[in-house]
């Protein structure tokens, strides 16, 4: 998880600075789609896939060039497992929906913004165990805890934004993590 999450924050960092801005004034609100591959751990299970959803969001730029923002955003996930319980392979399934509020702020140089993040974010999964020998079983069950991250933005036009962002969902419990990159596509208004 750990190599994970340093590769999601240098893959962030790195990967949009080349893209040309159409201009610097980053205050709008902004509504768009994300994707991009997580990591989620819960309890002994681990699973990479890629999770998608949509995001609304504000951002105004204040004197200078600092940019501060806030986003609400829901995502999707499908994940699987498999593991050896009592000498029997169990495989795993779970779908998980969250919903994260998140705060941001960072330094717009021209062609970039960079930011931190920073919120909250509740989730609910819905999960199956499948062994060969025996049935099914089910359960649902939710958490909440925060977020926080990098992310950097480059405007493309007037009205599109595109971003990448490393995130890290630690939940209360203690028990479950998600680590992403997400990258993104907005239309500011």
């Amino acid at each position: 998880m750990k190599k994970f999450k340093v590769k999601s924050a240098v893959a962030a960092l790195i990967l949009l600075p080349g893209i040309a801005c159409a201009q610097d004034d980053w205050t709008g609100f902004y509504v768009g789609g994300f994707i991009g591959p997580t990591n989620s751990e819960v309890g002994d299970l681990e699973s990479t896939s890629f999770s998608y959803g949509l995001q609304v969001g504000y951002n105004y730029q204040l004197y200078s060039n600092f940019v501060v923002g806030g986003e609400l955003s829901y995502g999707l996930g499908s994940y699987s497992d498999t593991m050896a319980v009592g000498g029997e392979s169990i495989d795993f399934d779970y779908d998980v929906d969250t919903l994260s509020v998140k705060l941001k702020a960072g330094y717009a140089a021209e062609p970039v913004l960079v930011y931190g993040i920073f919120g909250f974010v509740d989730a609910k999964a819905d999960a199956s165990a499948t062994a060969p020998a025996t049935s099914s079983i089910s359960a649902s069950g939710s958490g909440s805890g925060n977020v926080f991250g990098l992310g950097v933005a480059t405007m493309a036009t007037d009205e599109i934004i595109l971003s990448a962002e490393a995130l890290n969902n630690p939940f209360d419990d203690g028990d479950a993590d998600m680590a992403s990159i997400i990258l993104s596509a907005a239309f500011k208004f």
